[in-house]
């Protein structure tokens, strides 16, 4: 009976530990993503909390890469002032922006910040505290069960 050659065999190429790269992809998204929710967290306990009005917005360019080209698209960000404890005006740009406002100019929010780093303040709200760290972490959970269905077909 003659014996079966090697190469018969299914051979999974290079993506036999393809696995090993979603998984990478997973736990830092993850991790990162639970950082930010950590420390957004804090900064909403240990922060000192004062009312802030919207002056305006404020164009942001947001970078984001297709497999042929970068892809540069601008996005409103909201133009907050308020003033600290001992009097200090200041005024940021939130970290995030969409196509169209979400808050109206001379809208009051409640603004967070660090009375030793007042310039990184945020809106409190949903959006601008928690929303970016939970879809990051959604996508490092995608990315984690790909590499844990990858490492049992490759198996």
């Amino acid at each position: 009976m003659p014996r079966e050659h090697e190469s018969s065999k299914s051979d999974p190429g290079p993506f036999k530990y393809a696995w090993i790269l979603f998984a990478i992809v997973g736990y830092g998204a993850m991790g990162f993503s639970v950082y930010s929710l950590v420390s957004n967290t804090a900064l909403w306990i240990r922060a000192e909390s004062t009312e802030g009005t919207i002056q305006g917005w404020e164009y942001i360019e947001q970078v984001g890469r297709t497999p042929r080209r970068a892809n540069v698209s601008r996005a409103k960000a909201n133009v907050v002032s308020y003033e600290t404890a001992d009097g200090t005006e200041v005024v940021f740009v939130t970290e995030f922006g969409s196509a169209s406002v979400i808050y109206d100019e001379g809208e009051t929010v409640t603004v967070l910040y660090d009375p030793d780093d007042p310039e990184g303040a945020k809106i409190l709200g949903f959006v601008s505290l928690y929303l970016g760290p939970l879809i990051l972490l959604l996508f490092g959970a995608v990315f984690w069960g790909v590499s844990v269905l990858a490492k049992a077909f490759a198996s």
